[in-house]
């Protein structure tokens, strides 16, 4: 099928693309707190590393499934192939996290299996190359995390299984790179406004997830400010009551013994 695209000066598509396309930029932050924090974070609570290496084999496996998922509507020979493969790979990934996890947690923990959404929404062209794009920038995100993360870990072994993955991740975003490249016939327009609509996708996703924490927190500390203000105002009545009782037990004493 054909793909239409906005008719947006080429200059401001440039500017855009520039802005939220740069994952260096876009991850700077990121990489400087997770530095700082992560060593600290693992030495302090025992579960945390178990905890973490669990979530990105949870991502590895997702993302091997998000492949086979579109080989099965995938005509095209080599795109099949390269989907199996790369499921392949995702798996694989998945198993060294979970196989270190389990290694360097103090406890066993469950193998989670979160609900999946599709990348791929239709099977003609315009769907496999939103897609290819949606794994483009998902294979840079995930690249850039585990350089950041090999970086940061204080243990070797861990550490050894980041650097071994990191690799093969950005052959990842090199061969999902292609693919695009491929499926818009290299035209620098289409590749960017893909690119574009990818990212705009993801933020969007990471912004849900922030704005969910946030609710969280705020939700805590809004019952903890009502659990306080109803405590302080209900406070003098309950230690009333109590008075009270213990005067009467007292007296009910007091009886007993006179009797």
């Amino acid at each position: 099928g054909s793909i239409s695209y906005p008719l947006l000066p080429m200059g401001l598509i440039e500017k855009i693309y520039s802005l939220f396309t740069n994952p260096n930029l876009m991850s700077f932050l990121r990489k400087i707190v997770i530095r700082l924090i992560l060593p600290i974070w693992w030495k302090i609570f025992k579960n945390a590393p178990a905890i973490a290496l669990n979530k990105f084999a949870i991502t590895e496996v997702d993302s091997a499934w998000q492949s086979l998922y579109a080989l099965e509507a995938a005509q095209d020979p080599e795109i099949k192939a390269k989907l199996f493969r790369h499921a392949y790979e995702e798996i694989a990934h998945g198993e060294l996290f979970n196989d270190i996890a389990q290694k360097v947690s103090p406890t066993l923990l469950p193998r989670l299996s979160p609900e999946r959404d599709p990348l791929l929404k239709t099977s003609d062209s315009k769907g496999f190359t939103q897609f290819y794009a949606d794994e483009y920038i998902g294979e840079q995100r995930i690249q850039i995390e585990f350089e950041t993360y090999y970086n940061a870990v204080p243990l070797k072994p861990v550490q050894e299984v980041f650097g071994k993955v990191k690799k093969d991740e950005k052959g990842h975003a090199i061969y999902t790179s292609r693919m695009l490249d491929k499926l818009v016939n290299s035209e620098p327009l289409k590749r960017k406004y893909q690119i574009l609509r990818a990212r705009g996708k993801y933020l969007h996703q990471s912004w849900l997830r922030v704005s969910k924490v946030l609710g969280e927190i705020n939700s805590d500390i809004l019952l903890k400010i009502v659990y306080f203000a109803v405590g302080f105002l209900l406070k003098p009545s309950c230690q009333q009551a109590l008075h009270k009782n213990q005067e009467k037990s007292i007296s009910n004493t007091t009886q007993l013994k006179t009797g």
